[in-house]
């Protein structure tokens, strides 16, 4: 009886163990998640504010007025700040790190005031920052892509020998 005692305390303890690391895990990608959730949601409203808008017409230029679409936009692109700094901060590395961090997603920051191409390519850049800290923790990402990536064309790109 105590051999089939100790086999069931055993299992339980295994089992207490198991569910203990897979909450640390989830602990630690708890802020990547939040980084990857806000990212799609800059998409989504990139997608209804400047994202709308057709590059190199008089229409674009809706993208530098405080619209409700584009103050969204820029606020949701502040909000990936804090979020990036919780998702890709690496403990122990010490203040130089932070900085370069800090850096990082400052200059990968999208705004209603950039251009389509550019705004493509900072999330673009913060997604493979994401996929990279994702892949260091052993998890597979794709990016939550609900709206166009591949920059346009202006529409005078045919005319002249660009397309």
């Amino acid at each position: 009886q105590r051999s089939v005692a100790s086999q069931g305390m055993a299992a339980q303890a295994a089992q207490r163990a198991n569910q203990i690391e897979a909450r640390e895990q989830a602990d630690k990608l708890a802020p990547m998640n939040a980084m990857a959730n806000q990212i799609a949601r800059v998409r989504e409203l990139y997608g209804k504010g400047p994202g709308a808008t057709r590059s190199w017409t008089p229409g674009a230029l809706a993208d530098y007025l405080p619209t409700d679409a584009n103050k969204a936009f820029d606020t949701a692109g502040r909000g990936l700040g804090s979020l990036g700094m919780a998702a890709f901060r690496v403990p122990g590395v010490g203040a130089q790190s932070d900085a370069e961090l800090r850096d990082f997603i400052e200059t990968n920051r999208p705004s209603a005031s950039d251009n389509d191409v550019t705004i493509q390519e900072k999330i673009r850049n913060l997604e493979n920052r994401l996929t990279e800290s994702y892949r260091a923790r052993g998890v597979q990402y794709r990016p939550k892509s609900n709206t166009r990536t591949a920059p346009r064309k202006p529409p005078a790109a045919k005319f002249l020998g660009f397309e």
